[in-house]
């Protein structure tokens, strides 16, 4: 499974970036980037159970995992 940001729903709350810090980092004006080394790249074990995670406690939806 892979994870997307939809940028246009990214408030930058940090929520991703600053808990789930192997699969986020903060881009510009503190919008929620993934990993370059992960993206576009299926994820697996404890990448992926991160990166649902901060797709489940993103406040505004912004991050899908599919």
């Amino acid at each position: 499974m892979k994870v997307f940001i939809e940028k246009d729903f990214c408030t930058s709350c940090g929520v991703c970036y600053d808990t789930f810090t192997n699969v986020f980092i903060e881009g510009e004006e503190g919008i929620s980037e993934i990993k370059p080394e992960l993206k576009n790249k299926d994820l697996e074990d404890s990448l992926l159970k991160e990166a649902i995670s901060a797709a489940e406690e993103c406040p505004a939806g912004a991050i899908v995992v599919k």
